[in-house]
């Protein structure tokens, strides 16, 4: 389903806060903090969805758990290490994977951004098929032994 969400000065604050903090080598940290938005604005508009404030996930859904959003790439969903932790410890319960209806462009308080939910999977069926490159295929891969 596309949705439509205009970053709010809060959100704007938060992430420009986030990329004064971000020390991590070959990570664009206005890409990184921006990819937040859709959980922002589900956690805004889906009354079954709040935020979650830690680092372990992203949300609290009523019918789906603990959720971590992920964006969806054709090389497949990247799963850093900490989240793979985050999962195997029971953290994790789902994941919502999404995508730009466009072009990323660094967002601006104001200005409207498209964005897709493409679907969720179960976070440790998603753990069971990923590969070398810490990436797994969506739609998951059901057939594998």
């Amino acid at each position: 389903m596309r949705y439509s969400y205009t970053p709010t000065k809060e959100f704007i604050d938060r992430r420009n806060n986030q990329v004064r903090e971000d020390d991590r080598d070959n990570v664009n940290p206005y890409f990184q903090w921006d990819s937040e938005a859709p959980e922002w604005h589900q956690s805004d508009i889906d009354p079954k969805q709040t935020r979650y404030e830690g680092y372990e996930y992203d949300t609290d859904h009523e019918d789906l758990g603990h959720c971590d959003y992920k964006m969806y790439s054709k090389a497949g969903v990247k799963l850093s290490p900490y989240i793979q932790k985050q999962i195997n410890e029971g953290n994790i319960d789902t994941l919502i994977i999404w995508k730009w209806c466009d072009r990323y462009k660094q967002l601006e308080e104001g200005i409207p951004v498209d964005y897709e939910i493409v679907g969720h999977v179960n976070a440790k069926d998603a753990l069971a098929q990923i590969n070398f490159e810490n990436r797994f295929p969506f739609p998951l891969k059901y057939d594998i032994i």
